[in-house]
């Protein structure tokens, strides 16, 4: 949760998960072409990227490694 998000609250007692967050999703859908994934994990620096479906439903994550071997099969 952001600052932000704290600041727009009107209600201090209601619970977070009534409210719309800002925050940054660092994920790809399971549609997505591997160059995204790809893409993703460069530009974020992130050594696993979490994987969620049309539904958006968390699949499971693929990592730098798993990257690097299906490369490495080409």
């Amino acid at each position: 949760i952001s600052e932000d998000d704290i600041l727009d609250m009107n209600d201090l007692f209601e619970p977070i998960g009534n409210h719309t967050l800002s925050l940054f999703r660092p994920l790809v859908k399971d549609t997505v072409h591997i160059y995204e994934v790809i893409k993703v994990a460069c530009e974020l620096n992130l050594p696993i990227i979490p994987v969620i479906d049309e539904k958006e439903n968390y699949i499971g994550v693929i990592t730098a490694q798993a990257l690097v071997q299906f490369f490495g099969t080409l």
